[in-house]
Formats: C-alpha cells, structure tokens, sequence
C-alpha cells in the first residue's frame, strides 16, 4: 500500500569502494565475513532496504551485483546480474561496466572487447579512463603490446607498468639443454659447479638445492650467451664437458640470479611408498635395472636425521628401503632415497627422492 524510495529519503545511498583488495579469495569458517568495515555497513543497509521487498527488480539486483562483486563472490554476483535486462534499466553505462567485468570472469575476451570499445570516445572522463583501462588489459591478455597506463595518478596501473618493465627470466632442464624463458633481457652468464653428490647426501639428505652453498666458490666453467628478445624464450645446449656430470648451474640475468641442480641421469625410479619399496628402470629401454645402489636416511618423529639402510636393487631393479628387523620403522617421520648406478657407460647416472613415511609402511 505504501512505497516509499529510500535514496529519495536519504535513507540509503549506493557507493563505490576503490581500491578494495581482499586477503582471502574464500570464505574461512562457517561464516562469511566482511572485514572491510565500511564496506559490511554498506552491504547491510542495502540488505535492510531490501528484505521489505517481495520481490527484487532490475535495479535491486544490479546494486547487488556490485557488492557481490566487491566481496568477491563472484558466482553471485554473476547470477543476480544475468537477472537484469538492459532495456529495461536507466543505468545503460553502469550495466555495460558489469557486463564488461562479467565477460572477463567467465574468460569472454571479444565480448568485453566489443562492449569497452563503444566508450573509447566517451565524454565523462572518469568512465572513459575505466573503460580505456579494461581495454589494456584485453590487449595485455591478448599479448598484442605491453599495457600502457591510463591514469598516470593511479598508482596500481603505475606499478603494474614498472612490474611489467622489470627484467625477469626463469629455466628449466629439457634433457642436456637449458631453456629460459626471459623479458627484458638481452644476455645471460652460466656458470657451473660439479657436485659431490652422494657426500652432499649423506650431508644434507633432505635438502635437494644448496645452490647458495655452491656459488660461494669459484665455478668450473662459464659462458656468456645472447637471448632472443622477439621470442622471450631461449634454449641453450649444455657444454658436452658437463652433459654427463651432475652441476649446480648458475644463470644472471638482468641484475639476478638464480641457480638449480642439473642431474645427469638414465633412471626411472619407481617409488612405492605404501610398501616401502623403490624400482628403478633405465630411462631410455624401460628395462629393469639390477646392481644399483640405494641409501636410505630417515627423519625420525624427534627430528633426529640419520642413516637408515643402503644396499642393491636386485634382477627385478627392485629395493625394499624400509624393511629392517627393528622396530625402528615405527619412529619414522620421512625417508630420503639416494640412487646411484655405477656403470662404465653411465658413470654419474643417480637421483634422490625425498618422500614421506605412509601409515601402511
């Protein structure tokens, strides 16, 4: 009988939060909480507008779509915004803002695209620099051209910008090769340090990369090598000095450094945890491979690290680590295994695996 308009008596008004960044991208215990305080204040008066209402219309569920949004619940947001018809709306401009920021969570590149495109011209500067600044990151997702800024006074474009300006690389071993992937960076300098590897085990069984450890002396051996800028990707054959040893290398690159383990190794080693037992095979034939030698070191329930068992593979490349006539299983927390098969074609071939202790071992 009554219907009153709660903007029109000053009762409720819609504001916009921004920047507003969450901690958690999920909801932490039973309850959902708001912690940004004036946002949660927000989102409860519009709630208390709301639950005098029968039922929701247009603009109802597109306010919600927007503090649904900005609590990051996304699949809400998403379904009361699908509720909303733009014809029959006022706010065209604010409903093709969401429908922009709709297409890019359900990963619809050209239909925000096309949408943002109509307001490149637009006359109120403030929606035209949001709608400019959607468009770069539909070009930077497209990776047509690096992102520009469109607000010279937002600092979160400024920094995504220096972020994006900023030399960076990484690498991986790809058999005997190395490939990096870098921007903004022109050369990079290798170097190598031969390790001991079955004394670096009995030392430190539980730690795979002692990178800093190595680089404190002088390398074996270094190269300097061009990257190719147009491709951001670099793959470098390893030196044949160092294609059957076990190296830690080390790349700097645009003022960083970074270093891995490279293991020159022909095994495949099966681990059976449950049964406390490991297989090895030879990588290339698939064949079992017997002689091989194991050690095993444990960490016990205490933290205590120590020496475990060793031995060999047997005909079937077969090797139960955890087996003893102790009871000394029961106190372990994780076993470290360390492969070596000493062969006259393969001398350096080995690999070290670090796995946890199973409640059925």
């Amino acid at each position: 009988m009554l219907n009153l308009d709660p903007a029109d008596r000053k009762w409720y008004e819609q504001l916009e939060y921004a920047p507003l960044v969450h901690a958690r991208a999920h909801r932490l215990g039973k309850e959902r909480r708001i912690l940004n305080d004036r946002l949660r204040g927000q989102y409860l008066k519009l709630l208390d507008v709301l639950k005098y209402k029968p039922k929701l219309n247009q603009q109802d569920h597109l306010m919600l779509t927007y503090y649904l949004f900005a609590q990051d619940r996304i699949e809400e947001g998403l379904a009361h915004f699908d509720q909303v018809e733009r014809n029959k709306i006022q706010e065209k401009l604010q409903y093709d803002y969401f429908a922009v920021n709709a297409a890019f969570y359900r990963l619809e590149i050209d239909k925000a695209e096309k949408i943002a495109k109509t307001y490149e011209n637009f006359s109120i500067d403030r929606w035209q620099k949001l709608f400019d600044e959607a468009l770069a990151h539909i070009r930077e997702a497209k990776a047509i051209l690096d992102p520009k800024i469109v607000d010279k006074e937002e600092r979160d474009q400024q920094m995504d910008q220096l972020a994006d300006t900023e030399p960076a690389f990484s690498f991986e071993f790809v058999d005997d090769q190395i490939r990096i992937e870098h921007k903004h960076i022109e050369n990079a300098r290798v170097r190598f340090f031969p390790m001991e590897v079955e004394l670096l085990f009995s030392r430190q069984p539980f730690a795979k990369n002692e990178a800093d450890h190595f680089t404190l002396v002088s390398p074996d051996g270094e190269e300097t090598i061009a990257l190719k800028k147009a491709d951001m990707q670099t793959t470098y054959r390893l030196p044949e000095k160092y294609r059957r040893k076990n190296v830690m290398i080390e790349i700097e690159a645009g003022g960083k450094r970074k270093a891995q383990a490279y293991y020159a190794n022909r095994l495949n080693t099966e681990l059976t945890p449950e049964y406390g037992r490991v297989r090895i095979l030879d990588k290339i034939t698939g064949k079992p491979l017997p002689k091989v030698y194991v050690k095993t070191y444990v960490r016990m329930n205490n933290g205590d690290v120590r020496f475990y068992k060793d031995g060999y593979t047997d005909l079937r490349g077969k090797f139960e680590y955890a087996s003893l006539n102790t009871d000394d299983l029961d106190q372990v927390q994780r076993f470290a295994d360390f492969v070596l098969r000493l062969h006259p074609s393969d001398p350096t071939s080995w690999s070290w695996e670090t796995l946890t202790k199973r409640t059925e071992s």
